[in-house]
């Protein structure tokens, strides 16, 4: 069985080589891989250091809760999301650790966190029985964009009845 190659001396030359490359154990070239490759690789390797340290870290714990992990998409511009995720807004919690505050009580006599005021106070159970999540898994409750809304109302109300400092 003769190949189309036959009778030419470059192509069985060609053929022979390929012949013999394919019965060694083991690659002698080197192909680069592409920029593209190498920077999504670059990112994966610094997007998983990141994580190592975001999970070991003491700081940013009240974060930690609902961003378990970090990476490049934005979770939310909704400035008061952000003051929730963070538990740096106008919470009595927040103004007592600060020394802006005499307590650190909501008016419903618990603590004033982030947490409490979206998740407990009996202030705002209007709004935050609106909320849709799995309370085993915190991080799904700013998945949707609904959720963030009222969370925004949430903090905006309670933004509206603390002291200004």
């Amino acid at each position: 069985m003769g190949g189309i190659h036959v009778g030419y001396q470059g192509n069985e030359r060609a053929d022979q080589l390929a012949k013999e490359a394919t019965l060694r154990p083991s690659l002698d070239i080197l192909i680069p891989k592409p920029t593209s490759s190498l920077k999504r690789d670059i990112r994966t390797v610094l997007i998983d250091q990141w994580n190592d340290r975001w999970f070991l870290s003491s700081n940013g714990r009240q974060t930690y809760k609902y961003i378990p992990l970090v990476g490049l998409k934005l979770v939310t511009q909704i400035p008061q999301v952000v003051h929730f995720l963070t538990n740096h807004g106008r919470f009595q919690f927040y103004f007592f650790r600060f020394g802006l505050s005499n307590t650190q009580n909501c008016s419903c006599g618990a603590i004033g966190t982030a947490d409490h005021y979206t998740l407990q106070c009996p202030l705002n159970l209007d709004l935050s029985r609106k909320l849709v999540y799995d309370t085993d898994n915190p991080a799904t409750l700013i998945e949707s964009k609904s959720n963030q809304l009222i969370i925004k109302e949430i903090v905006d109300k309670v933004d509206s009845i603390i002291h200004r400092i």
